[in-house]
C-alpha cells in the first residue's frame, strides 16, 4: 500500500528523535528538499549528527560513527553480508568457497587482517570527524553504525546525552552498518577551475556520495533501518561537506529485489546494468544495478513498508575494488 509522507524540514543539527518509519521518510525527503549551502564558520560535531530512532517506546536505534572498538562486530557483520550474497545463488554456485565470495565482495578474507582495516579506517574517521572530505575520499571510506538496546522508560531517560552520544554505561548492540566515500569525477572539459565559483555559475562540479556496503542483520529488518542509515549518511554529508550531497551512487545485487524496491522507493533510479564473474574464469556471471539519486529529484511518493529488506550495495563492480569494509 502506498501513502503520502509528510515531508519533514531537517534542522541541521541536531536531529530531534524519529518515532516511526514515516518519520523516517519524512526525514529522508525534507533531506532531498533542503538547500545545499556552503559551509559556514561553525561546523557540528560527529555526535552533533547522530541519528536517534525509536519505532517503539522499547527499542532505540543510533546511528553514528564507527570506533576502532566497533571492529570486531562489523566483521561479523561483514560475515552475514557475504552469506547472504551467497545464499541468492546457492543454487547455481553453492560450492564456491566462502573466500571466494568474500574476494568478489571487497572484502578481506582473513578476519585478522579485515579487522585491522576496519580499525585503521574508523581511526582515520575519528581523526577528521568534522570535515570528512578529508579523509573519506583519500583513504577509502567512512563507516557508520546502528546500534540498539531494548530499554525501558528510566533507560530511555538515562541512554543519550543532550547531544545524541550513547551513554557507554549501557550496552548496545551493532545491528548494522553502511560505508561510504567521498568521490570526485573525472572532466576532461578543460583546465581545473574554481568549485565555488562553477557552482555559483550553476555548472556540475562532479562531486559525489558512493555508498558501497550497506547491511541491517536480520533480526532487525522490517523496521526502517535500511532508509535510516542512508538518511544518516546524507545528513552528514550535507551538514560537512554538501557539494558531495548533490548526486549518489550505489549497486545491488539483481536478485535482491526488496533492496531494489526500497532504493526505488527512496528516489534512487537505475541507469545501468553490468554483469561481473564469480571467482576465476566467466563461467559464473552475476548481474548488479547500478541506482543513482539526484538531490531535488525526488518526485513519487513512498511507501511507508520500505523496508523489509537487507538493503545490502557492494561498490562500483569492477575487477579492482577500491573500499575494503567490513
Amino acid at each position: 500500500m502506498k501513502m503520502k509522507v509528510a515531508m519533514v524540514r531537517p534542522r541541521r543539527w541536531p536531529v530531534d528523535t524519529l518515532a516511526s518509519k514515516q518519520q523516517v521518510l519524512g526525514f529522508w525527503q525534507g533531506l532531498l528538499r533542503r538547500e545545499l549551502e556552503e559551509l559556514g564558520p561553525e561546523t557540528p560535531t560527529s555526535s552533533d549528527l547522530n541519528l536517534v530512532y525509536m519505532p517503539r517506546s522499547d527499542q532505540q536505534y543510533v546511528v553514528s560513527l564507527a570506533t576502532p572498538t566497533d571492529a570486531e562486530n562489523l566483521v561479523g557483520l561483514g560475515e552475514e553480508f557475504v552469506r547472504t550474497h551467497a545464499n541468492y545463488f546457492q543454487a547455481e554456485h553453492g560450492q564456491v568457497k566462502h573466500e571466494t565470495w568474500c574476494r568478489y565482495l571487497g572484502l578481506n578474507a582473513d578476519l585478522g587482517q579485515r579487522r585491522q582495516a576496519v580499525i585503521e579506517m574508523a581511526h582515520r574517521g575519528l581523526l577528521r570527524a568534522g570535515r570528512i572530505n578529508l579523509h573519506a575520499r583519500a583513504v577509502g571510506g567512512c563507516i557508520l553504525k546502528c546500534e540498539y538496546r531494548k530499554v525501558d522508560a528510566t533507560q530511555c531517560s538515562r541512554s543519550l546525552d543532550g547531544h545524541g552520544r550513547r551513554n557507554r554505561s549501557l550496552d548496545f548492540e551493532t545491528v548494522g552498518y553502511v560505508s561510504f566515500s567521498l568521490e570526485e569525477g573525472n572532466s576532461h572539459d578543460g583546465p581545473r577551475t574554481s568549485k565555488r565559483l562553477k557552482r555559483k555559475r550553476g555548472e556540475i562540479t562532479l562531486e559525489y556520495t558512493k555508498v558501497s556496503h550497506l547491511l541491517v542483520a536480520e533480526p532487525h529488518r522490517d523496521r526502517g533501518l535500511g532508509a535510516l542509515m542512508l538518511a544518516a549518511v546524507l545528513h552528514r554529508v550535507q551538514c560537512l561537506d554538501p557539494s558531495y550531497a548533490r548526486e549518489v551512487f550505489l549497486t545491488v545485487i539483481e536478485r535482491n529485489t526488496a533492496a531494489v524496491k526500497l532504493y526505488e522507493n527512496l528516489g534512487f533510479r537505475v541507469i545501468g546494468k553490468n554483469a561481473t564473474f564469480l571467482g576465476k574464469g566467466k563461467s559464473r556471471p552475476i548481474t548488479w544495478l547500478q541506482m543513482h539519486l539526484l538531490h531535488g529529484g525526488y518526485e513519487n511518493e513512498i511507501e511507508a513498508e520500505e523496508d523489509n529488506s537487507l538493503a545490502d550495495t557492494m561498490p562500483t563492480v569492477t575487477k579492482k575494488r577500491a573500499v575494503v569494509t567490513a
